[in-house]
């Protein structure tokens, strides 16, 4: 049976394109030091280093640069390749004697790294049905930097009671959590307002109102009430005991 294995260390010609695994790749430890478009073909002449370090003066006729396609061995919950970018160092691997060519992230690089999306996914299947999975039966979260947004998400295919989402835009400034059967709750940062949708909501303490207070529907009195507070309720009654629009 074939097997992975390195056949270079190797340096990234260009950013990887989104929503793909495949990157051009100058594998440097074949290669070294070459100037000028990485992505052409062509004589080049130059000093270059072989994988036993020796190096030879002359013209380099080849192709300098090779495509490679992700190989998640360490992100095995990870279903998104690392958006790697220009000059950033990887592991180019080949399977078996095939002209195929595979890649591998071996450090993470925060001088070149840019604008990223990264999906990790856990199954939550209890049994295999030949087939992959999919978001609504699993548990992921997902953080785009490129789109502004974190999303963590619960699946309910396994006996949960709902399925949950938290979701924060942060270009367009919500925070929004939400189950399957229609609760939710936002932030609106950028008009300063929360809004709360659930077919009850208990609020258990004291609460303080500073500003106005619009009741759209019937609000009951079920607490005991000082002498004070009963007066008021008294003044109030039609208001707390009744419809309001």
């Amino acid at each position: 049976m074939d097997s992975y294995r390195i056949f270079a260390i190797g340096k990234v010609v260009k950013d990887k394109e989104d929503s793909s695994d495949v990157i051009l790749v100058n594998p440097t430890t074949v290669l070294y030091d070459i100037e000028g478009d990485l992505t052409k073909e062509g004589s080049l002449t130059n000093t270059h280093k072989n994988i036993a370090h020796t190096t030879s003066p002359g013209d380099v006729t080849k192709k300098t640069t090779l495509e490679a396609t992700w190989l998640p061995l360490s992100d095995y919950n990870r279903s998104t390749a690392p958006d790697v970018c220009a000059n950033e160092v990887v592991i180019i691997w080949m399977l078996g004697d095939n002209s195929s060519y595979y890649w591998s992230t071996m450090f993470f690089d925060p001088v070149n790294r840019k604008l990223e999306r990264v999906k990790h996914v856990v199954s939550n299947r209890s049994s295999l049905k030949g087939v992959p999975i999919t978001d609504n039966e699993s548990y992921f979260y997902g953080i785009d930097t490129k789109n502004k947004i974190t999303h963590l998400h619960t699946s309910n295919n396994d006996g949960e009671v709902t399925s949950y989402d938290i979701y924060i835009d942060g270009k367009k400034g919500i925070l929004n959590i939400s189950d399957g059967i229609g609760n939710n709750l936002t932030l609106n940062s950028a008009s300063s307002q929360w809004n709360v949708h659930a077919s009850k909501i208990i609020l258990d303490g004291n609460v303080v109102i500073t500003g106005s207070l619009v009741v759209n529907g019937i609000t009951k009195l079920k607490q005991s009430l000082s002498v004070a507070s009963k007066a008021v309720a008294k003044l109030f009654k039609g208001t707390f005991d009744g419809p309001h629009t």
